[in-house]
């Protein structure tokens, strides 16, 4: 998993707190996944019907759907 700094796009923590981390640039780990995505990945294989309302594409989608 990523760190939060290391996220493209930068970070939103998904510990029931919303906060930003901007995105520190340099080497990554190819294998490493965004937080986010691994979340999203486990729930869409327990409610793959519902997968539609968790399609986020980056971490700034996720920041726009918390806000509104």
């Amino acid at each position: 998993m990523m760190s939060r700094l290391e996220q493209p796009g930068g970070g939103t923590s998904t510990e029931r707190m919303v906060y930003f981390s901007p995105e520190i640039k340099g080497p990554r780990i190819e294998e490493a996944r965004n937080e986010w995505e691994i979340y999203i990945d486990l729930a869409k294989r327990i409610k793959p019907e519902e997968s539609y309302l968790i399609d986020f594409k980056d971490a700034n989608e996720i920041r726009t759907e918390i806000a509104r």
